[in-house]
């Protein structure tokens, strides 16, 4: 399931979900995830299934 507008994935697997993405123009400094985007990614994926109550 993808939701363009904000930038966020869900792919289901058999071991559990991957949730994303994030992406960068240029070369990245670091493979470290970014709290932010972290945060973004869980907060939107939360935001978007809690309509389904």
């Amino acid at each position: 399931m993808v939701n363009g507008e904000k930038d966020l994935l869900m792919f289901p697997r058999r071991d559990g979900i991957l949730l994303g993405f994030t992406h960068e123009l240029g070369p990245s400094p670091t493979l470290e995830p970014d709290p932010a985007q972290t945060e973004r990614i869980f907060s939107g994926n939360r935001d978007f299934f809690s309509n389904f109550r």
